[in-house]
């Protein structure tokens, strides 16, 4: 709105806009040092989503993302949420969505444009299709049509790193292969439990093998309930495989 309506009041919007970006960098804070995300699956889309937004408005406006797009990390965010998930599906931390088709996200199609991975762009693209035998399509947003990659291909996403770890949300993640529904896949955080959204999960994991997901997270719970939060099962670690 500062962007918009800065021709009537330069003053006023260009100072809101100031005191705005300042505020976003608390925000890209959590993406260093490679590029995880606390808060779960779920306010992973949410905040990048939310970025993305911003950061195209400032370079169609501006000509300059005045370099929220150069923060630590942030340029890994996608390959981090594509490593918590196979082609069974998410896994669940903290107050997200255990075992969704969510596999990717229409955020993946301005990353692999802005920093040429064209793998995130294969498999977004494989995601979309219907491609994975075991979890559902999903469907594409806004950012798959501004920002769609035509030559990935699927040697591309081959490229996707088998290992993956990062630091603070201390996670780490095997792929044997992201399309196969029946390769190894092991995926777990230690991570922070003094978080937006935070559960007692540190420890917490996931693991597929020819085809079953054997171990899980069964994810967040109503935010309704009235119960606190030190009571909740969902919540605790009895709730998540970690130690009690």
């Amino acid at each position: 709105a500062s962007i918009a309506f800065a021709e009537a009041d330069q003053d006023l919007c260009f100072s809101t806009l100031g005191h705005a970006l300042k505020s976003l960098e608390y925000t890209m804070y959590g993406f260093v040092p490679e590029g995880s995300w606390v808060e779960s699956n779920d306010y992973w889309g949410v905040t990048v989503e939310c970025m993305v937004k911003i950061m195209s408005a400032l370079e169609n406006s501006f000509d300059t993302d005045f370099n929220f797009g150069n923060y630590q990390g942030f340029e890994n965010t996608c390959r981090f949420y594509a490593s918590m998930g196979s082609s069974n599906g998410m896994l669940a931390w903290a107050d997200g969505t255990a075992d969704s088709s969510g596999v990717s996200h229409q955020v993946f199609s301005y990353f692999a444009k802005r920093y040429n991975q064209k793998d995130i762009a294969q498999l977004r693209r494989y995601n979309i299709e219907g491609s994975y035998k075991k979890i559902s399509y999903t469907t594409p947003g806004i950012m798959d049509v501004l920002y769609y990659t035509p030559d990935s291909s699927m040697d591309d996403m081959k490229n996707m790193p088998k290992m993956t770890a990062t630091h603070g949300f201390e996670s780490v993640a095997f792929h044997e292969d992201y399309t196969d529904p029946d390769s190894f896949f092991f995926a777990a955080h230690a991570g922070l439990s003094t978080y937006y959204h935070d559960h007692n999960d540190g420890g917490s994991f996931g693991f597929d093998m020819m085809g079953v997901r054997w171990a899980t997270d069964i994810g967040k719970n109503n935010y309704n309930s009235g119960v606190a939060n030190n009571v909740l099962y969902r919540k605790r670690t009895e709730g998540h495989n970690t130690l009690t």
